[in-house]
């Protein structure tokens, strides 16, 4: 009996190269130190969080003047080596300022954004999906005879685009041996395989590991799918 998951990396570009806004829809401020109306994903609750669909990824703002934003979020600061978090996802901000251009990427990526704070009134900001992190977590399933499980990153078209798949042994949420549990552990991430740009790829879990996940980056116009499947006779 198998089971599968797909989790989908939408693009940071739509068609004919349009800067997505599905975080917050292009809009203006009347005055310094205000919010942007975010595009809530909560139901009966229209003022409240963006939260991304199964990925924890970086945020671009888009604005055609210069302005100094604040975001905040549920997220984790990244390595500089492999674009892997760094802690257990918790509450981060950090300051993005846009000058001579039209858009600046966060260098934290994020599962939900709480709020973006612009520092002046502008016209025309918005603010969308950026071009790298990692898909959720996946844990495995044990109550199998047999482990078997493999795992593919399908790149939709032909843009410039890097994907990994890492394992660990070890789960997101540690808590370390004085019994801190605000002091959590980065996870052990090993490669299922090393080849690090696209097309697709396919990797085999030849032994039990606690979870496996993706980590995008580069990507823009291309979408991307990360499939996993477990094979097992129970």
């Amino acid at each position: 009996m198998s089971s599968y998951t797909v989790i989908p990396w939408l693009p940071a570009l739509l068609k004919d190269n349009v800067p997505d806004s599905s975080i917050a829809s292009g809009q203006n401020t009347s005055a310094n130190n205000q919010n942007l109306v975010l595009n809530s994903t909560v139901p009966n609750l229209p003022q409240g969080p963006y939260i991304y669909d199964r990925v924890v990824r970086s945020i671009i703002i888009y604005c055609t003047t210069n302005v100094a934003c604040v975001v905040t979020g549920i997220g984790s600061p990244v390595d500089t080596t492999n674009k892997n978090p760094t802690q257990a996802l918790g509450t981060v901000t950090e300051n993005i300022t846009i000058t001579d251009s039209i858009s600046q990427e966060s260098d934290n990526i994020y599962s939900q954004i709480l709020s973006i704070t612009v520092s002046t009134a502008v016209n025309g900001i918005s603010a969308g999906f950026g071009t790298f992190g990692i898909t959720d977590y996946v844990f495995l399933d044990y109550n199998r005879k047999i482990f078997q499980a493999n795992v593919q990153l399908q790149f939709a078209t032909g843009d410039t685009a890097n994907g990994n798949v890492y394992q660990s042994l070890t789960k997101p949420y540690i808590i370390t041996p004085d019994g801190d549990v605000n002091n959590f552990q980065p996870i052990p991430a090993f490669p299922v395989t090393l080849t690090e740009v696209n097309p697709n790829q396919i990797g085999t879990l030849l032994s039990p590991v606690a979870l496996t996940w993706a980590t995008i980056t580069g990507t823009t116009t291309t979408p991307i799918y990360f499939t996993v499947l477990q094979q097992g006779i129970s």
